[in-house]
């Protein structure tokens, strides 16, 4: 037979082409002319044997075995083509996947490329849908923001809403002014303010009305009335300090103990009570630490007190004698004013004075103590 591909002979029933590898394709009269063939080489086959066998056995037995290696050598012939055929057409078609993988790469890059450039250099489909992905994240964090801001301003309207319901009745008066039963010749308008029925007074006009001069620092915010005209603190209640931190025969009276004495009926929740003694003189310490230039004070002596006679005040600054006073016993309060020129230390003795009565122990008090700066 011949091969249905390049047309040189090769063996009847051959599935492949030993020349060019084809595929043969048997068609049914090529098929019965093989059968033909094979059954004429049948008989030939068989009559030959039949003559050799009345022959030499040797010569047959030799012709036999060279038949049989004819026919191994044809099929091994045959298989070898086969084999070389498969190879060839899978290393064939390998290559040609290969090679239609690499130019459909090729031609997506160059499609790529000249998307890109139809495009003018826009972003490909990945960074465009990041680019808007980030953008939405970016509007939805702002639209948050609006939000939460919204809110705010809704409970702060509340907050505003609330107060003004809540704010206070506010009127305003020019009244009258009477001090001490007598009329004063004198109105300010809307100088008076009432609030939850509560009345407040300007300022100005308290100062004209009453007599004592009054400020206002908004500032410092400091109402300030007096004769000194300043809004600067420059006196100190001495029991609101630790000024007065020692002394001899003598008792502090604080307003927030709940006891009280009496100086020329007067009664008095808060000052010191010193005791005057021959030999054991009763004394006060103070440690002025160079901060004050005076201390004034009211002094009298107790309406309880066992003895009855006046008493010497001896003053010392930094432990040297300065003066003395004399404060009779008779007199229900006096008033005093002592220099202390920043000293460091101040001692107040107390010792028996005028009309002193023997074995009495006259008490007095002090009471307003004041220190200046």
């Amino acid at each position: 037979m011949r091969c249905s591909n390049c047309g040189k002979e090769i063996q009847d029933n051959s599935k492949f082409c030993v020349y060019c590898g084809a595929v043969q394709e048997h068609s049914p009269r090529m098929q019965r002319s093989v059968e033909e063939n094979n059954r004429r080489q049948d008989a030939y086959v068989q009559e030959k044997s039949e003559v050799k066998e009345k022959g030499n056995h040797a010569k047959y037995i030799v012709g036999s075995i060279a038949g049989v290696l004819l026919a191994a050598a044809v099929f091994a012939g045959g298989a070898y083509c086969t084999v070389w055929y498969i190879n060839r057409d899978v290393s064939t078609m390998t290559k040609s996947i290969e090679k239609d993988d690499i130019n459909n790469a090729e031609g997506k890059k160059e499609g790529d490329n000249a998307d890109a450039s139809r495009d003018g250099g826009k972003l490909n489909y990945r960074d465009q849908m990041e680019e808007l992905t980030t953008e939405l994240a970016s509007a939805q964090q702002k639209n948050d923001e609006l939000e939460q801001n919204i809110k705010s301003l809704q409970e702060e309207k509340d907050s505003l809403g609330k107060q003004v319901n809540d704010f206070p009745e506010l009127m305003l008066y020019t009244p009258s002014y009477i001090k001490d039963g007598m009329e004063i010749n004198k109105k300010s308008e809307d100088s008076i303010c009432m609030i939850d029925n509560r009345a407040y007074v300007a300022v100005d006009v308290l100062g004209s009305v009453t007599g004592i001069p009054a400020v206002f620092d908004k500032e410092k915010n400091v109402f300030a009335f007096g004769e000194e005209q300043t809004t600067e603190v420059t006196s100190y209640n001495l029991f609101d300090t630790d000024v007065l931190y020692d002394g001899n025969r003598y008792k502090k009276y604080l307003s927030s103990g709940g006891e009280t004495f009496l100086i020329g009926g007067k009664e008095y929740r808060e000052g010191v009570e010193v005791e005057a003694a021959e030999g054991n003189e009763g004394y006060l310490l103070f440690n002025m630490s160079k901060k004050y230039s005076s201390i004034t004070f009211d002094i009298g002596r107790l309406d309880d007190s066992v003895g009855h006679g006046g008493v010497i005040l001896e003053i010392y600054l930094d432990d040297e004698f300065v003066t003395k006073y004399d404060i009779s016993g008779s007199i229900p309060i006096t008033s005093m004013e002592i220099p202390v020129n920043y000293a460091d230390s101040l001692k107040i003795v107390v010792t028996p004075g005028k009309n002193w009565e023997y074995a009495t122990h006259p008490e007095y008090g002090f009471v307003n103590v004041i220190l200046h700066k």
